[in-house]
Formats: C-alpha cells, structure tokens, sequence
C-alpha cells in the first residue's frame, strides 16, 4: 500500500495503524517495531508494511527491514526477509543474505561460495556458475547457462551453442537453436531469430512463433513488431492491431481484423471479439465476455469471472473474483484472490494465496490467500472490512465490495484505495478502475482499464494501464501515464502503456512499458520501462531495461519494477532491486 506523507518523519510506522488483526487467527498478524514501540504504535508484518524513518511505501505482502538505526523501505507481495540493511521487493519468499538488495516474486535463492547474486524471481531463481556470478530477474524459473543475466516470468531456457539469447519470460520460454524452435512468452525484451532476419519486441502473455510456413501469435507488452514478407503483427500493452488473420493478446485494447472477421486476444481492460453475428471474447486483465450465439461463455480473467451457457452459469479461473452457478446450485473454482463457493445453505471456499478468513454464521473457516482476504471478495492493495464495531483489513487484488447497513463501500485495490467510515478516511492501493464519493468529495486512485471520473461540471478520465491524470492535489500510483497537478506543481510517477504529458508548450511522451522520456525543459526525468531504457543527460548516454535497471536522477521518486537507483533523498518504490540514497544513508 502507498501511503503519501506531506511531511517526512510524520509517522514512525506508515501502515501501523492499517492492520490491527490482533488474536485473529490465521488472518493478518502484527508486531510492533523497535520506534513504534517507543511510541506505543503497532507496526504490522503480514499483509502491511512496516515502515521507519517517515517515508511511505507499498507492501502487498509483509515487509520488514531493520538495520540498526537505519530503516529501509520497499514494496512486498508475499513474505519478505531482508538482512543486512538493504530494501527491496518480493512476491512470494525472499531470503536474502549478504548485504544486498533484491526483488523476489516467489522464491530465489542464489549461492555462489563467498559471492552473492541478487535479482527478482517470480517462481523459483537458483543460479550457479562457481566462480562466475550471473543475476537476474525470473517470474516463474528462470534456468541461465553460459554466464549471461536476463529476466523471466516463467520459465526461461535459452540455449544456442555458443551464442547466448537473453532476455524476459512471462509464462514460458522455450528456445533451440539446431533446427529451430522458437516459442515462449516474454515481458520485457524479446529477440526472434529465423535465419538472416531478427524480429525483436516485448511481450506478456503466451508467444508462439514457428519460421516454416510461418505461424505467429502471443501477447505483448510494450511495442511489438513482427515482419514476414507483407505481413505485419504485434503485441501491445496499449494498443493491438493485428491483421492477416491472427489474434494474440494485449494488456490495453485488442483489435484484430481478418476480412469480415474481427477477433480480439486479451485485455487488460475490455476485451471483445465478433466474428458475423458470433461474438467471442477472449482473456482480460479486467472484465472477460464470451458470446456464441446465445450461448455466453468467459475464459480467464483478472477481475470477474462469468460464464453462462443457457441457464447454466460456468465460470473458470479468475484473477478477481469467481463465481460460478448451476441452476439453483452455486458453484465456485480457484480464484488467485478470493474464493468463494456455496452450495444450498453450505458454504465452501477453496485456494487462496495469502491469508484467507471465512466467516458462516459462528463457523469461522481459514484458507491460503494471496494476501488477506477477510470475509467479503477479492482485494489486492488495501481491504477495509467493517462489521460493526469491528474493523478488519488486509490486502485485495480485484474487486471489492463492502456493505455496513446502509453504508456501501466498493472500489478496486490495485491501485489508489481510499475508504471512508465516517469521519475516518483510510487509503492504500488500487488495480482496476476506482472512483470513490464521499458528498462533495471525491478522491479516485488508479485504473487498469477505464476511468472515468466526473465532479460536476469537470469530467476526468483516462486509461490507467496507459494514461492516469489526477487532478486535486493528491497523486497515487498508475500502471499507465502518471501526471499530477497541485497548482504550480507537477508530480508524475509510473506509466505502463503510453504516456503523453502537456503542460503548456511543453509535451512530454513515451510509452512507458517500452520507453518513457520525461522532459522538463533543460531537465530530463525518466521513468519506468518494460523493454528499452534509454536516458540522455547533456553527453551522458544511459540505457537499459526498466524491468531490470531503473535509474533515476533528478532527485525525484518514482516507481521501477528492475532495479531503481535514486539519489538526492528520495524514496520510491521497485519492483526488482531498489538502492536508495540520501546523503550518508543508502
């Protein structure tokens, strides 16, 4: 959760008060740290971040880091445990020792004899080279022979005899370099080899290419550009434009046209498919529609789940919310957030990764969650449930949808959270579309997808896996374009997607998952990059891939899934490796 502070060293403990879950078993658990304590102030570990020194940060998991008297912050999803005075970022377990830094989704363990190695892993990372040392960053497994560092998300296995091909996988990659085969699913940078010519680009999601009589699909995010003969196709978080007759997937909108034959791939956003009078939909990272005929059926989704066939109501696997019914039976699957199922008056629920708390009446059940999941659907970011006098929180990835008597309280938790109970106003982090009205009030936060926001007369809107522009004075985080207005000052943070700022002659762009280049007049900030980095300052030329090294100058934050590098006392927050430097303290 990301907390924005006015002042620094306001709090001892940004999300201490957060999660307060104390003898609740099996759901979000708590310690009080070393400043807390002295001020009598709890400090939560699962689920919260634990934060010293009056600088906020963002934790979807539990992080706590000590050194001594210095603190350091990061962001975590899952269980982080860092020793020796260093920040970083994890989903899933990391256990880092020897005094470095690193960002883990899943497990990484890296041993070199006295040598250390550090990186993100999302799955399982474990390199060894005796005394030759290779890092990087892997989603899933990540296998590296030949001394060569990359980024995977999934499973990367690159080999071609004395050549060496890196890059990042999502999924998994699959490379041979004898009579050739080509396949995988990347984020980050891909690089196609088929003879003389070399398709490269970025891409998320499943990639399967065949040089033969040619076959070509996946999912990409950033920019994605693939040539065969006149044929042309990508992959883009952003915008996906396809033709020849093939759909693949993209985190932004899809379009695919064949003649009179439009299909889409996935989304992260809205995903729709017609082909004559069938309407077909595919896989998004928001909301997922399948239609044939007047059967609807729905795939995978990040968000909700719905599947109808007749009076039959399926559903499959959702990154969200699952709900699943069967005439007058309610049926439910896995769900990576919230699972929920309910059969007559018997109620079940199943897989969870993280903490999960059910609540039947006085039976009182407890799963796995990814985060913590209390009682009422899916949150990853910040959950607020309220149940009386009672107050429970902990961590949502989805949609989430509270109800307290007549009090209604919803929005979407990757992202900006901001919950109101009363006079009482708790916020944290939002993934979807959040639009939050509190009488004359509004607050919005961060949008995967679509956000649209209207305050009378003034309407706002962007997508936030693209474009993100928050007016008021308040600034959050934003998978897409970041761009804060307070007056005179301006505050920009992270972009997935494209980015285009304006402010007066002035314009600024970039495509953030790809390139983003911030400029400033005589100043140039850049930002967060999945593919190429590109930095110039004056003669300086600095490069490098944004999920992998991110540096910042400037003395400005900003967010960095790779390795983030800020120097003039100001923190962020990484995804990958985070070195923070403020005078003495590192």
């Amino acid at each position: 959760m990301l907390t924005m502070q006015g002042e620094r060293g306001e709090r001892g403990c940004v999300l201490g008060h957060m999660f307060t879950m104390q003898g609740e078993r099996g759901a979000v658990c708590w310690v009080i740290c070393s400043p807390c304590r002295e001020r009598g102030e709890r400090g939560a570990v699962c689920g919260s971040y634990v934060h010293h020194a009056g600088r906020e940060g963002l934790c979807v998991g539990s992080y706590v880091h000590h050194a001594g008297r210095e603190r350091r912050e990061g962001l975590c999803v899952g269980s982080y445990v860092h020793h020796a005075g260093r920040e970083g970022l994890c989903v899933g377990s990391y256990v880092h020792h020897a005094g470095r830094e690193g960002l883990c989704v899943g497990s990484y363990v890296h041993h070199a004899g006295r040598e250390r190695r550090e990186g993100l892993c999302v799955g399982s990372y474990v390199h060894h080279a005796g005394r030759e040392r290779r890092e990087g960053l892997c989603v899933g497994s990540y296998v590296h022979h030949a001394g060569r560092e990359g980024l995977c998300v999934g499973s990367y296995v690159h080999h071609a005899g004395r050549e060496r091909r890196e890059g990042l996988c999502v999924g998994s990659y699959v490379h041979h370099a004898g009579r050739e085969r080509r396949e995988g699913l990347c984020v980050g940078s891909y690089v196609h080899h088929a003879g003389r010519e070399r398709r490269e680009g970025l891409c998320v999601g499943s990639y399967v290419h065949h040089a033969g009589r040619e076959r070509r699909e996946g999912l990409c995010v950033g920019s994605y550009v693939h040539h065969a003969g006149r044929e042309g196709e990508g992959l883009c978080v952003g915008s996906y434009v396809h033709h020849a007759g093939r759909e693949g997937l993209c985190v932004g909108s899809y379009v695919h046209h064949a003649g009179r034959e439009r299909r889409e791939g996935l989304c992260v956003g809205s995903y729709v498919h017609h082909a004559g009078r069938e309407r077909r939909e595919g896989l998004c990272v928001g909301s997922y529609v399948h239609h044939a005929g007047r059967e609807r059926r729905e795939g995978l989704c990040v968000g909700s789940y719905v599947h109808h066939a007749g009076r039959e109501r399926r559903e499959g696997l959702c990154v969200g919310s699952y709900v699943h019914h069967a005439g007058r039976e309610r049926r439910e699957g896995l769900c990576v957030g919230s699972y929920v199922h309910h059969a007559g008056r018997e109620r079940r629920e199943g897989l969870c990764v993280g903490s999960y708390v059910h609540h039947a009446g006085r039976e009182r059940r407890e799963g796995l969650c990814v985060g913590s999941y209390v009682h009422h659907g899916l949150c990853v970011g910040s959950y607020v449930h309220h149940a009386g006098r009672e107050r429970r929180e902990g961590l949502c990835v989805g949609s989430y949808v509270h109800h307290a008597g007549r009090e209604r309280r919803e929005g979407l938790c990757v992202g900006s959270y901001v919950h109101h109970a009363g006079r009482e106003r708790r916020e944290g982090l939002c993934v979807g579309s959040y639009v939050h009205h509190a009488g004359r009030e509004r607050r919005e936060g961060l949008c995967v997808g679509s956000y649209v926001h209207h305050a009378g007369r003034e309407r706002r809107e962007g997508l936030c896996v693209g474009s993100y522009v928050h007016h008021a004075g308040r600034e959050g985080l934003c998978v897409g374009s970041y761009v804060h207005h307070a007056g005179r000052e301006r505050r920009e943070g992270l972009c997935v997607g494209s980015y285009v700022h304006h402010a007066g002659r002035e314009r600024r762009e970039g495509l953030c998952v790809g390139s983003y280049v911030h400029h400033a007049g005589r100043e140039r900030r850049e930002g967060l990059c999945v593919g190429s980095y590109v930095h110039h300052a004056g003669r300086e030329r600095r490069e490098g891939l944004c999920v992998g090294s991110y540096v910042h100058h400037a003395g400005r934050e900003g967010l960095c899934v790779g390795s983030y590098v800020h120097h003039a006392g100001r923190e962020g927050l990484c995804v990958g490796s985070y070195v923070h430097h403020a005078g003495r303290e590192r």
